[in-house]
């Protein structure tokens, strides 16, 4: 884990309550987690304005340059959907494409930027496939989230 992306402090604490034999606190989350647990919530508020609630747990976790992970989203048909990744401020670029349950490509976000977008209205409940990779990250590995929202 990178030294870059670690509050220094919370590990000195947990290292000096070792020493003194005390039970260990747990460790914060990085300015890093935290800042993109911000972005998120800002993407919800626009989000909630625009008639969506959150619809699913948000994905969290890092990636290096060109590394992506994919997760599958439960979706029910008549539903629209729209799913946000945010990244922290070393990340510059992050793309998403979205898949059907056979595979085919449904929607994707390809511009440069850090906040893709893709959205869905299923014509039939199905398994989606989100996928997303960071393309630029300056300092790796770069911390990412996505919201899943629902306009009912």
């Amino acid at each position: 884990m990178s030294v870059n992306k670690m509050k220094i402090g919370a590990v000195t604490v947990c290292a000096a309550v070792l020493a003194l034999g005390a039970a260990v606190p747990t460790i914060a989350q990085s300015s890093y987690e935290e800042e993109v647990n911000r972005l998120l919530n800002l993407t919800q508020n626009i989000a909630n304005s625009r008639g969506f609630s959150s619809s699913h747990a948000r994905y969290n976790g890092q990636l290096r340059n060109s590394e992506e992970r994919t997760v599958t989203l439960d979706l029910n048909s008549g539903t629209s959907y729209m799913m946000i990744a945010q990244c922290d401020r070393d990340c510059s670029d992050i793309d998403m494409w979205l898949y059907d349950e056979n595979g085919n490509l449904i929607d994707e976000d390809v511009l440069v930027d850090d906040t893709p977008i893709v959205e869905v209205t299923p014509i039939r409940s199905a398994r989606f496939s989100l996928r997303t990779r960071m393309i630029t990250c300056s300092v790796e590995p770069c911390y990412y989230g996505v919201g899943v929202y629902a306009q009912r």
